[in-house]
């Protein structure tokens, strides 16, 4: 399905219920931006919660989401099953969490060393105050006597140029890294919906057909997403950079700064949220046919090898075979179209 055609259906997907998209999409963003509010009382406390509550509750949302194409009636009881349902075994790793992070940590050290290196040589070659900062800083560090106290007030020394320092070096590469962890944990997220299809609960036995899927659709899965879901990471840049400028001048604090800019992005990326639960199964709808055909190819691979290691009759076979299939889907994702026109 080219682009163009995975839009409109995203698209047509949506006006199936857009009321009811927007009330899911706004709830779950205030609930989002709530919790990470709290950062701003205890910082860092957002990080503790996000895999714990935050990703919880964005996975129930799409649940929810799916409930009501399936005309089931969504309450807080259903909200609160689906956000138990994260933790089982079928829907386990789901989001790929670790890896997302270990990779997004990647992406930060690449981002801050370029930034320092460029950022730095360039202040050196310029700028005289830069170098005595450093000087000082350098000179308190050999003396084993930097306290908080004199790390701040090196800050604001030499007309804060330390401090714009690290603002300019520190709020992009964290901040590209956090964008890129969240572009993994979308992306990955396409899972749910196939292991609500799958008759397999085995967690694993989801992951292999998800990294088979990627294998030889990596490249077209990627073109897909972005061009259903870039506005979300247009919002969320300028909440980031929006909510960290607004707590510099509530608070001239690195900490301060950087728990208003989460939640700027938080703030301004739920309004993408009525559409973005569409678009994640209009994606999901695009490779329907991948995932089955490597379903068949993991489900033929595992059964390969268990015939390698014991003997198998045509009935344990079938059953297994049955066991391992998903679900069928419309052949043809398009008839889901209610209006091919949209933008």
């Amino acid at each position: 399905m080219e682009n163009k055609d995975i839009r409109k259906h995203a698209w047509a997907t949506y006006k199936e219920t857009p009321v009811a998209n927007w009330v899911l999409g706004l709830t779950t963003g205030l609930i989002v931006a709530a919790f990470i509010a709290i950062d701003l009382a205890v910082n860092g406390i957002s990080f503790v919660l996000f895999p714990f509550l935050i990703l919880p509750i964005l996975f129930s949302a799409t649940i929810s989401h799916v409930m009501i194409k399936t005309n089931h009636t969504v309450t807080f009881g259903s909200s609160i099953k689906a956000f138990g349902t994260y933790y089982q075994g079928t829907f386990f790793g789901c989001f790929s969490v670790i890896r997302s992070i270990l990779k997004s940590l990647l992406i930060f050290l690449i981002t801050e060393m370029t930034m320092s290196f460029v950022v730095s040589s360039i202040l050196y070659a310029t700028n005289s105050d830069f170098i005595n900062a450093m000087n000082e800083f350098y000179k308190i560090m050999e003396e084993n006597a930097l306290t908080l106290d004199t790390f701040q007030n090196l800050f604001y020394m030499y007309d804060g140029i330390l401090f714009t320092y690290i603002c300019v070096v520190a709020f992009p590469s964290i901040y590209i890294a956090i964008m890129f962890f969240i572009y993994n944990l979308s992306r990955n997220s396409i899972t749910i919906y196939y292991r609500m299809h799958s008759r397999n609960t085995n967690a694993r036995y989801n992951r292999l057909v998800y990294s088979d899927v990627l294998r030889y659709q990596r490249g077209p899965m990627l073109k897909a997403y972005l061009s259903l879901n870039w506005p979300l990471f247009v919002l969320l840049a300028f909440g980031l950079a929006g909510g960290t400028v607004l707590g510099y001048f509530w608070s001239p604090d690195l900490l301060t700064m950087f728990s208003c800019g989460i939640l700027g992005g938080a703030v301004l990326s739920m309004f993408f949220l009525p559409f973005y639960f569409s678009n994640q199964e209009a994606l999901y709808d695009s490779f329907i046919f991948q995932f089955k055909e490597s379903t068949s190819n993991i489900a033929k691979l595992l059964m390969e090898t268990l015939q390698e290691n014991i003997d198998l009759s045509m009935e344990q076979k079938e059953e297994l075979e049955k066991s391992l299939q998903i679900e069928d889907e419309p052949e043809d994702a398009e008839d889901n179209k209610k209006d091919p026109d949209g933008p």
